[in-house]
């Protein structure tokens, strides 16, 4: 049984070294993948030099903070309890959505 042990440890180490390097992968070409969402790897500079911009960063805040009062307004403003009839039509959201 100790050679079936010894199998099962090689294994989980092998396991473990493919898993670390297929991470290291996927994390190397993370950029590869951002540039190739905008057009390509100028247009993702640009991209990062709005990211960066203070403008861009107050603005962002700004519709954060919109967002953030309209969801509190509108649950305090839902009732509890809604009567058995009542038909709910479902939202759409139209806050953008920013990844960075």
């Amino acid at each position: 049984m100790g050679g079936c042990a010894k199998i099962k440890h090689c294994l989980i180490l092998l396991l473990l070294v493919i898993n670390t390097l297929l991470l290291i992968r996927v994390l190397c070409n993370q950029v590869g993948v951002e540039a190739a969402r905008v057009g390509g790897r100028g247009n993702y500079k640009m991209v990062q030099q709005i990211y960066k911009s203070p403008a861009f960063k107050a603005q962002q805040k700004t519709q954060i903070e919109q967002a953030l009062l309209m969801y509190q307004q509108g649950v305090a403003q839902q009732p509890s309890v809604l009567p058995a009839d009542t038909a709910t039509a479902p939202t759409t959201d139209t806050t953008p959505v920013v990844t960075q």
